[in-house]
């Protein structure tokens, strides 16, 4: 049997969740929900483009890893944000506001550092959990 290593990813605790929604406000509140709740990978989100998001909000269906492809439903919290922003062909304007490669990196350090909890990434939000 083969055994795997750890993620290195460390995963945002639900209460530590809570204290970043009542910290940010705006698009990056919106930017930060939408990745927890979508648990994209920070490429797929900054590749993100509105056709690539069903016209009911629903879902989005993108190559991911490995280019394979796949569908990922959306819970109401990511169509209520996404009803925010024009839909207009081309990137969606969340994954534009911070560009290349560490800039969600950057938005999940800075959160991190305001609120006084340790580093986390914008693929280790995931809706809060685990609870501690």
């Amino acid at each position: 049997m083969i055994s795997e290593d750890p993620p290195k990813q460390r995963v945002v605790y639900a209460e530590e969740y809570a204290l970043i929604l009542k910290h940010v406000r705006g698009m990056d509140r919106d930017i930060f929900e939408f990745l927890a709740s979508t648990g994209l990978r920070r490429d797929e989100f900054h590749r993100l483009q509105w056709d690539c998001i069903s016209s009911d909000y629903q879902s989005i269906k993108l190559k991911g890893k490995g280019r394979k492809a796949r569908v990922i439903p959306l819970n109401n919290t990511c169509c209520e944000i996404l009803r925010r922003y024009e839909r207009i062909d081309g990137p969606l304007q969340l994954s534009q506001r911070y560009p290349g490669k560490t800039g969600t990196y950057w938005l999940c350090k800075r959160l991190a550092r305001d609120i006084g909890i340790p580093r986390f990434g914008p693929h280790s939000a995931h809706g809060g959990w685990p609870m501690k």
